[in-house]
């Protein structure tokens, strides 16, 4: 994993995307974080996704695979350009749960 971006990060992001709490994640809301995310280098259709995973749901070893691989796409880019980047997409992310804006997920 890139500097940044943890596990747990990645786990409680998962969580919250899990909105009925069944430790899966349909390609719908995966779908809808890289929406949010809007981050140039994570334009994927659903149908694309559930390419890319051969699924049509996640559970969390899988949505850390998938983000790997999405990760993973950065070649030629130097490890601090990637990691920036990717700490910009984290910082987008955590900016679309922070719904007041106080720096905290409730």
């Amino acid at each position: 994993m890139t500097p940044g971006l943890h596990a747990a990060d990645l786990r409680r992001i998962f969580h919250q995307l899990d909105r009925n709490g069944d430790g899966l994640l349909i390609i719908d809301e995966l779908g809808w974080l890289l929406d949010r995310i809007g981050s140039s280098s994570l334009h994927f259709t659903s149908d694309e996704v559930e390419s890319s995973v051969g699924k049509s749901t996640l559970d969390f070893d899988e949505f850390l695979a998938f983000y790997r691989s999405i990760d993973g796409g950065h070649s030629g880019e130097s490890g601090a350009s990637v990691a920036a980047a990717v700490e910009r997409d984290l910082e987008e992310a955590f900016r679309v749960f922070d719904l007041n804006g106080d720096g905290f997920i409730t």
